[in-house]
């Protein structure tokens, strides 16, 4: 039997910190329900974007407001949405000074012959679009604290340092050591994803899929992994590792660690497995299973009847799935 209505939201794969996960339940919750409401009366297309532009616009997830920051800094976004009947997707990639990026990827699907864009296309694309805002809006006090130890710490190891406490004075000086902290991040990675797990990095891609009717439309968006290197682009806005939507197969949404997912083609296995299987749920875990190694990753799933899984490999999953009006939110699903 088809649900008629289905609708789930995720707010990123990792550990998050105890405190940080409360709210962004508090967050998810109050997110699924208006976002039902409006595809209730709307296409999934709508729901779909209208849930990702309160995603990024809430400091509690890392999209739009409140993105991570990259190692100098900056916040550069990732984002792309698909949807199911037609195939037509768009994406944008290592976009700055944007928060609704889920906006300009459906921009770059609706207003040109492309699916993804970045640098200064996609940048003239926002402008043109009015999508531009000035970065402090970005930057929230949490996600810019986070950064400034995650930096010291780097420094600390590399026998350099310290910061100046003023933002400018600060980046000028990153800026002098520019190629050998590059270089150190780059030949010392599990330190860098030390400092990440010290730091309790919780928050990562965030992302929607929505059915109506046999109807399916999937998007994600994110500022990308803490500390990233300038113009590091992730799953998120590449179609079938990060996102994926075909009426015939079912929605995908993935999160997690972004090499892990796009090596696996994540979201495009996912959506495959789930329209030859009988149990959605064995399905997901079956191609989890079957990946060495296993992604550190999350994802949300329907299939062309409307079934549902929200699965994860990592401890946390902040999610909400709601079927035909009935809201279930929680940070643990299936563990695969």
């Amino acid at each position: 039997m088809r649900n008629s209505n289905v609708l789930l939201i995720h707010g990123g794969a990792g550990t998050w910190d105890r405190r940080a996960l409360k709210k962004a339940l508090r967050s998810l919750e109050m997110i699924a329900e208006k976002s039902y409401q409006v595809l209730e009366k709307h296409t999934p297309l709508k729901a779909v974007l209208y849930a990702l532009s309160l995603l990024e616009d809430d400091p509690n997830f890392n999209a739009g407001r409140g993105s991570n920051l990259n190692l100098f800094g900056e916040i550069e976004v990732d984002a792309s949405i698909m949807v199911g009947e037609t195939k037509n997707a768009g994406a944008v990639a290592s976009v700055k000074k944007v928060k609704f990026a889920s906006h300009l990827a459906h921009k770059v699907m609706e207003n040109t012959p492309h699916i993804l864009l970045t640098g200064w296309t996609a940048n003239f694309l926002a402008k043109k679009e009015g999508l531009v805002v000035d970065e402090k809006e970005l930057v929230t006090e949490r996600r810019y604290r986070l950064w400034r130890k995650g930096i010291e710490y780097i420094l600390g190891e590399m026998g350099e340092g310290p910061l100046s406490d003023d933002q400018k004075r600060m980046r000028d000086y990153l800026k002098t050591k520019m190629k050998k902290i590059i270089d150190f991040v780059t030949k010392n990675e599990e330190v860098v994803k030390m400092i990440r797990n010290k730091l309790s990095d919780s928050g990562n891609t965030v992302g929607v899929v929505a059915y109506k009717d046999g109807k399916i439309v999937a998007g994600a968006s994110t500022g990308g992994i803490l500390l990233k290197l300038p113009g590091r682009i992730g799953d998120t806005p590449i179609i079938g590792s990060g996102t994926y939507a075909d009426d015939s197969l079912g929605g995908v949404s993935a999160t997690g660690f972004g090499e892990s997912i796009m090596v696996s083609n994540l979201s495009l296995r996912i959506a495959i497995s789930i329209s030859l299987e009988k149990d959605i749920r064995d399905s997901v875990a079956k191609t989890f299973n079957s990946l060495d190694p296993k992604p550190e990753a999350g994802v949300i799933a329907i299939n062309k009847l409307g079934e549902s899984v929200i699965a994860h490999t990592t401890k946390n999953l902040p999610a909400a799935r709601v079927i035909n009006g009935e809201v279930e939110i929680k940070d643990s699903w299936l563990k695969v």
